[in-house]
């Protein structure tokens, strides 16, 4: 219950900050105050568009990271298997991880149209997590355990590559 004072408290003087300086300001353009904010927020949530935009937001937001997922697995899975695949796949990745999130909206932006500039940030944003994460499992397979629970079960080589999560939770 204490925490929820502090939470709630800390709302109070956010919004009592906003109020005074947006009454000081006295630009609803540059600084509205909360009340007009609040007013504005649900004459958008019931405007006729709203739920167009948010269903098209979340359908953009889908494919983004659908792309992002299957792209990111696929990658993965082949980096993790194969070293060469690894070394070619690095500098796209550090590349991709070191430009910062707003440089590729505003790219996005500018290049794109708005249909696909968010399906574009999803995938640069999400892919580089998904693919190390992948890549990262899979180089930390302890091989051992793998081989000693496909003996185990009586699993040949090459079928440990379907079953390697089955063969490994078993032995635990």
């Amino acid at each position: 219950m204490k925490n929820r004072s502090y939470v709630l408290i800390y709302t109070v003087v956010v919004i009592l900050l906003w109020w005074i300086a947006a009454t000081i300001v006295n630009n609803p353009v540059k600084l509205p105050s909360p009340q007009e904010t609040v007013l504005a927020l649900f004459e958008i949530m019931t405007s006729k568009m709203f739920l167009l935009q948010v269903f098209g937001t979340l359908r953009r937001s889908i494919i983004g990271f659908t792309i992002a997922f299957i792209a990111g697995v696929v990658l993965g899975i082949g980096s993790g298997i194969s070293t060469p695949i690894f070394y070619l796949l690095k500098p796209i990745v550090l590349t991709q991880r070191s430009v910062p999130t707003m440089a590729v909206i505003l790219l996005a932006l500018i290049w794109l149209s708005r249909e696909l500039a968010p399906i574009l940030v999803s995938v640069a944003v999400i892919f580089p997590v998904i693919y190390s994460a992948v890549v990262n499992g899979i180089r930390n397979i302890d091989k051992q355990l793998l081989v000693d629970a496909s003996q185990t079960r009586e699993i040949l080589g090459w079928q440990t590559a379907f079953y390697p999560g089955y063969v490994v939770s078993d032995c635990s």
